[in-house]
């Protein structure tokens, strides 16, 4: 088999066995010639001229002869290295200045070490040792990396399959690697295809019947678990059913060259001479990559090989994507870079100055050694020169150089640690998180936008059959979960029969059906002689009919039970319905699906009811697939009664324009007979859409013979038309799409399905979560817009009408162009700018505008996509809107969507989650892709960067994962620049006292192990484990996510203070050895030398650089402690140890360890740390205590074992409400409805509770709540108008959770028990004043948003409030003592105000932090006298 050429395969075997030896070798005794390669040329590369594309328009196989053309191996290889070039392959990206240009710097400072002249490391390359380490690093990471490519490229190459082979006449074992095309291959039951093949046979149960039929799973190819029917081509049906006739086969293929598409294909095949050529599609092909299923074995045709193949075609590289920060560190290492280069020409400048002045009086200057080749002595420019390059070399280190390998390092352990969070794990289906590009941990943290697929991704993508209408009437009781929400949310009630039906549809259910409605069992058997209830039942049976028939599910028997594998879980939800109804589709026979009808009288127990079962059998003649274009799908069948059929089900908008001209008639004109069977239907179709509800129209029509083969004989031949596949193939216009929207017209409507998708759990809880943390969120959806907006209201992403302006924007309304489309969005947009500035400028008089959501369908879309202007429009009045909602939107539409924000607004991060092939497109898009490994299959999470079960773990990703790793991530970034700009600026400073001759200040072996030992283990620890606020704090208190958005972690400001912190400390801890350490042992004959301050400058360097650590990590373990002990106690040891060699250095011989012995020393290293630690405390403590973050105060919390106050710890913490035995009433006036929460934390369930959520309304000029005594009302006041909505005269406990302090800033709570001492007022609005007798509380929503405390009287209820609305930024403790709770604060004129203040447990905070939900400590609050107002910050 050696000498088989390249592209050979088996020629043609004639029946004779003498023949077929002789032939055989008279081929191999042929010599070897070459052959033209099959691709032309450039094909891979896409760089093929249309000219030879003609000279070679397609790709010929040969069957069972020599073959013409070289076709490439088999052999397939996805590593990236081999063993001879993996040197040269790694150091050409290891050192690609567009990549990774630090290590180009540091590869030339290490030659530049090697010129006498100007080196600093006597010729030494001593920059190779931390660069080697870095690089080997690196090393290690891609060797292991390639190691599993290696790996899978052997099993594969070395898989075997059975081919045929021509000697033996029989099967042989074949390696993967040795099949080539044109070799036919007999691949038996759950193996894998090994290469593109065609299916010329299969084993048939029954071969006087061939069906040519087998069934495949795409999961490796495509994603999609639901197996696929596969065809042998009409003109092979019945002719390969044994290896016989595999050998007699003769014939040849004429196809398409490679090419990615995989579910695209066009070519032909001819068997025999002068034979008809019959058209081959992506059906009758089983790619590589596949399994074969169901079917005992199947013969192929390999018609591609190797990388050839679409799998392997497909594989392109996923698109690069870097992070923010990654970014941002590329062009802060620019700006340092000029930083350093102006200090060396500062340095170099000065040292030519120096010399020049200073040559002709220092004798050293004259010496030999400083004269160039020619004995002369250097002019200025060869100074200026040699001192550059001198000060380059000195101060190289501005630049980190384990900057890359650290990032990388810490983001594969962070990536680790997301990949084992259990609160990332779904159990259900085992499945953890999956961190598949870790570049881009920390974007997770600055996410600007959030898009969402609906289906799969917000909802569960397991379809339950529901409801339906057929004949203008709706079948199906009961109300959705989504229903129930919107009804809820709108203030309306659920009808109690309504209930009632829907708990007896849970009790009837059965997977994939959650139907009740005994009257359609009714109708649907009536037997009677009535006409009307005739007619009925036969439009019912036609409708189920219709269900059963047209869908492509395929029956899998799996140990003797049947399971029906969908490519979509809405045609499986639709089969089982049927079959709930007595339509049960049982099979594929020879072409035929096989319906099994019976009777069932009721919903009890239908599926085991012994009733008379009777089969029908149905010609399946074409299947017309659906696409994301088509919208729809249609089944040609010859019915029982030999009359030839079309089922078709779609979407409405592409159904209805589809149905007889006599009834769509009756859309144009307006109609109000009842009997409107097409305006019932839209009717019931919207209210389906009310409830969450998928829809779809079912519909059929007669087709008359003549009229059908006429159709089918233009349909085969456009079919097997090369041209019109490939122009199929590329969404060009062809006749292909032309017929079938052809005979799919002149439809009758049968009805309409609603499917329920219920939403995931904890779908709601995460977008509040998210939204609250800033970031928007927009779901972009194929479906109907009622659909969209309810379930949009059930995720909490709409809010009521009442309380957020809804936008609506399709072609049915008054805009209709894209000029109209552009004007309504732009007016809009203009009137809330007016609103927004006539607030900012009197807010006492003005109201703030509602919240602003944008619903927008597919075409209103197009057409504002097509132009600029459209574009400029949207993108301006999406930017101040809450929420967006894109329904009936493609897959392309929605890349455009991601993209329009991602291109034009700076700053943002965008993330696209979804399930689906369709999201893709949108995954790949965004700034970084979600996969979602649900029911549609992988090939959304193999297109992701991240991968999770649930769309609820995207709370956990973001707002604890993506915190932590940018917070982080940004603090190594600053912190290496930090402490290598510390690092090389003494030498520096020092230069002013040594003439600026550019000396190595510190001993330069030593100096070498600074970033990569004595320093790197305590960031690298940091990067990985640190967190400042627990995970379960950052999901309860999203604001704390802000931080990302705003990249205040990261900014220019924070980077360049460090760097500053930086100069400044290095200044410090240079001047004071240099002044204090002089001198020496006279007696023992000892003279300090500059290694004498240096070294103790490099001493003070080590341990600033560690104890920094104390400041900027929020959490502390023994581990952190050993660490920063171990750093600073290896760089003393090693130092000492090196300091009594002299072979190491001579100069350093002896230095540290007389200066360990010098009490002067010491000193030193207290004074220069208690100098740099006491800035640092100075700094901090101002910040924490004058101005703390919210981020500061929960780590206030939590240092002392408090818990901050959630929504259920105000109430069960807290006695007067624990203790209650009246009614308790909750006044909730914010606007998010904690309801859920509220009745979840009530400890007592049989205590009387009533919840007040008034509307907020525009209207309402602003919402106030008074508590005075017993008496606690809340009122919504509009102009003249006061309505009280709430009045308690009782004494009962009223928990009081207010309101945003503006219209879409984030919430606090607090808690007001109704006691007689209690007297409280309350507005929403600013400047509304009552003068309680305790105190007022006001909002002030400035710019800033800060609130404000107007007035305030002391009372006994242990409460002090004074400041007026100049104070804005007075600084206000908590004294939490004893019994009582008391309020101080100082202002800013150190004016302090306190009522019976006893500082026992002080937490500072101050009013923007009130901003971020203010706390309480619980503990203290349930010891409160019960007669005190409790106001529970």
């Amino acid at each position: 088999m050696e000498e088989r050429s390249r592209g050979r395969s088996a020629p043609f075997i004639s029946e004779n066995s003498s023949t077929k030896f002789f032939h055989f070798n008279s081929i191999i005794s042929r010599k070897e010639v070459k052959k033209p390669d099959s691709n032309p040329v450039g094909w891979h590369k896409g760089k093929t001229t249309p000219e030879q594309i003609a000279q070679r328009p397609h790709r010929i196989v040969k069957i069972n002869a020599e073959q013409e053309y070289a076709f490439c191996s088999n052999f397939v290889k996805t590593s990236k290295y081999e063993i001879y070039n993996f040197l040269a392959l790694f150091l050409l990206e290891e050192f690609n200045p567009r990549t990774k240009i630090a290590n180009v710097y540091f590869l030339f400072i290490a030659v530049l070490q090697v010129i006498p002249s100007i080196t600093n490391t006597f010729g030494i390359p001593m920059m190779l040792l931390p660069l080697l380490f870095v690089v080997m690093v690196d090393a290690v990471f891609m060797i292991i990396e390639d190691m599993e490519r290696h790996r899978a490229d052997q099993k594969a190459n070395s898989s075997l399959t059975q081919k045929w082979d021509f000697i033996s006449g029989s099967y042989i074992d074949a390696m993967w690697s040795e099949i080539q095309v044109g070799d036919i291959l007999l691949v038996k039951n759950r193996d894998h295809i090994p290469s593109d093949l065609l299916l010329i046979g299969v084993s048939e149960p029954d071969k006087k019947s061939p069906t040519g039929v087998c069934y495949v799973e795409t999961k490796s190819l495509d994603g999609e678990t639901n197996l696929k029917i596969r065809q042998v081509p009409k003109n092979l049906l019945g002719k390969v059913m044994n290896s016989e006739e595999v050998g007699r086969l003769v014939g040849k293929v004429e196809m398409e060259h490679p090419n990615r598409l995989i579910n695209n294909f066009s070519g032909t095949i001819s068997i025999g001479e002068n034979s008809i050529s019959e058209p081959i599609e992506s059906d009758n092909l089983l790619l590589r990559g596949c399994t074969l299923r169901n079917t005992q074995h199947a013969y192929g045709l390999v018609l591609n090989t190797g990388m050839d193949t679409k799998i392997m075609m497909s594989m392109s590289a996923a698109p690069t994507k870097s992070s923010r920060l990654s970014t941002r560190v590329n062009t802060e290492i620019k700006h340092i870079a000029v930083l350093m280069l102006v200090f060396c020409l500062i340095g170099s400048g000065l040292s030519t100055f120096w010399t020049s002045e200073e040559e002709s009086k220092a004798w050293y200057l004259q010496s030999s050694e400083n004269r160039n080749m020619l004995g002369e002595s250097p002019n200025m420019v060869e100074t200026f020169v040699i001192a550059f390059f001198s000060y380059v070399l000195l101060l190289n280190s501005f630049i980190p150089i384990a900057l890359y390998v650290s990032m990388n390092f810490i983001r594969f352990f962070q990536s680790w640690f997301m990949n084992q969070d259990t609160r990332m794990y779904h159990a259900e289906s085992d499945t953890p998180s999956q961190v598949r590009t870790m570049n881009l941990n920390e974007d997770l943290g600055q996410v600007s936008h959030v898009f969402s697929d609906k289906t799969g991704t917000l909802t569960c993508n397991t379809m339950d059959f529901r409801k339906c209408s057929i004949d203008g009437h709706i079948y199906g009781r009961g109300i959705t979960e989504i229903g129930r929400t919107a009804l809820e949310i709108s203030g309306k009630i659920v009808p109690n029969e309504v209930q009632e039906a829907e708990l007896l549809s849970k009790k009837y259910a059965i997977p994939h059906v959650n139907f009740y409605d005994p009257l359609l069992f009714d109708d649907l058997n009536y037997t009677g002689k009535e006409i009307f209830k005739a007619e009925k039942a036969r439009k019912l049976a036609a409708f189920f009919t219709s269900l059963a028939i047209c869908h492509t599910v395929i029956p899998e028997k799996i140990d003797e039970e049947i399971v029906l594998s969908a490519s979509s879980p809405d045609d499986e939800a639709l089969v089982l319905g049927a079959k709930y109804f007595g339509f049960e589709f049982v099979d594929r026979i020879d072409g035929n699906a096989v319906i099994k009808r019976r009777v069932i009288s009721s919903p009890d127990s239908p599926q085991t009811e012994n009733t008379k079962e009777f089969y029908e059998n149905y010609q399946v003649l074409h299947v017309l697939p659906f696409n994301s274009d088509r919208k729809r799908m249609s089944v040609i069948c010859r019915c029982p009664d030999t009359h030839v059929r079309i089922f078709t089900k779609g979407a409405d908008t592409v159904m209805i324009p589809r149905i007889k001209k006599e009834e769509n008639n009756l859309i144009e004109v307006t109609v109000t007979e009842e009997n409107d069977l097409i305006k019932k239907t839209l009717r019931h179709l919207d209210e389906f859409a009310l409830e969450g509800l998928r829809t779809l129209v079912v519909a059929n029509a007669h087709l008359h013979e003549k009229k059908y083969t006429k159709w089918a004989q233009k349909f085969d031949e456009a079919s097997g038309n090369l041209d019109e596949l490939s122009k199929k193939n590329r969404g060009e216009p062809n006749k292909i799409d032309e017929l079938m929207d052809e005979i799919e017209n002149e439809l009758t409507m049968l009805g309409a399905t609603g499917i329920e998708d219920k939403l995931q759990d904890g779908v709601p809880k995460t977008i509040s979560s998210i939204m609250n943390a800033g970031i928007k969120v927009w779901v972009l959806t194929g479906d109907k817009e009622e659909t969209a907006i309810n379930i949009a209201i059930a995720c909490q992403l709409i809010w009521p009408e009442d309380r957020m302006d809804r936008h609506v924007i399709n072609l049915k309304g008054e805009c209709r162009t894209t000029s109209e489309l552009t004007s309504f969005l732009d007016s809009q947009y203009k009137a809330q700018i007016v609103l927004h500035e006539e607030y900012e400028l009197d807010p006492s008089n003005k109201s703030p505008s509602l919240p602003q959501c944008l619903v927008i369908d597919g075409p209103a879309l197009l057409e504002l996509m097509r132009t600029s202007e459209g574009q400029g429009s949207l993108l301006r009045f999406v930017q101040i809107c809450h929420s967006v909602v894109a329904c009936r939107v493609t897959p392309d539409q929605k890349r455009g969507m991601v993209a329009l924000i991602r291109r034009n607004i700076s700053g943002s991060r965008t993330l696209s989650i979804g399930d689906g092939a369709n999201d893709v497109p949108m995954i790949q898009g965004a700034h970084i892709g979600v996969g979602i490994s649900g029911q549609e299959g992988l090939q959304a999470v193999n297109a992701s960067d991240y991968a999770i079960a649930q769309f609820r773990f995207l709370e956990t990703m973001l707002l604890v994962h993506g915190r932590w790793n940018y917070r982080r991530s940004s603090r190594v970034v600053c912190y290496l620049f930090y402490k290598s700009v510390l690092a090389s600026i003494p030498l520096f400073y020092y230069a002013f006292f040594n003439g600026f001759s550019g000396t190595l200040y510190y001993d330069f072996i030593t100096t070498n192990l600074y970033s990569v030992v004595f320093t790197a283990l305590p960031i690298l620890l940091y990067g990985i484990y640190d967190r400042d606020v627990s995970a379960e704090n950052c999901m309860h208190f999203p604001e704390l996510y802000y931080e990302g958005i705003s990249d205040s972690w990261m900014s220019p400001q924070i980077f360049w203070s460090w760097m500053i912190q930086a100069l400044f400390e290095g200044l410090w801890i240079s001047l004071i050895p240099i002044y204090f350490l002089t001198g020496g042992n006279v007696t023992e004959g000892i003279v300090t030398s500059f290694y004498d301050p240096g070294s103790a400058t490099f001493c003070l360097l080590v341990i600033v650089v560690n104890l920094k650590m104390i400041w900027v990590q929020g959490r502390w373990s023994f581990i952190h402690k050993f660490v920063i002990t171990l750093s600073v106690g290896l760089w003393f040891l090693c130092t000492y140890v090196a300091s009594l060699l002299i072979q190491i250095n001579w100069d350093f011989y002896g230095v540290m360890a007389k200066l360990m012995e010098n009490p002067n020393f010491w000193l030193v290293v207290l004074v220069c740390i208690a100098g740099v630690l006491i800035r640092d405390l100075t700094w901090k403590f101002n910040h924490r205590w004058w101005s703390p973050s919210l981020h500061h105060l929960l780590r206030e919390y939590e240092a002392k074992g408090i818990k901050p106050p959630y929504i259920q710890d105000m109430i069960t913490k807290n006695r007067a409400v624990t203790e209650s035995t009246a009614p308790i009433h909750i006044v909730n006036v914010e606007e998010k409805s904690y309801k859920s929460d509220i009745e979840k934390a009530l400890p007592n369930p049989s205590i009387p509770v009533q919840v007040h959520e008034p509307p907020y309304s525009n209207s309402s000029r602003r919402q106030s709540f008074r508590m005075h005594g017993r008496s606690t009302s809340l009122s919504n006041h509009g102009g003249s108008r006061h309505n009280k909505i709430f009045n308690n005269s009782c004494n009962s406990p009223v928990v009081f959770i207010p309101g945003p302090w503006s219209g879409d800033g984030p919430n606090a709570h607090g808690l007001i028990y109704g006691e007689d001492a209690a007297s409280l007022d309350y507005s929403r609005r600013p400047s509304y004043n009552q003068g309680s007798d305790i105190f007022t509380l006001s909002e002030r929503a400035n710019s800033q948003r800060e609130r404000s405390f107007n007035s305030a009287s002391v009372s006994s209820g242990g409460f002090a409030y004074s400041t007026d609305t100049a104070s804005q930024g007075a600084e206000i403790r908590r004294i939490l003592s004893g019994p009582q709770r008391q309020l101080s604060f100082t202002r800013q004129d150190q004016q302090s105000y306190s009522s019976n203040s006893s500082a026992n447990n002080n937490i500072p905070f101050n009013f923007p932090a009130l901003l971020n939900r203010p706390y309480r400590a619980p503990s203290r609050v349930e010891e409160a006298n019960e007669d005190s107002v409790g106001w529970s910050l």
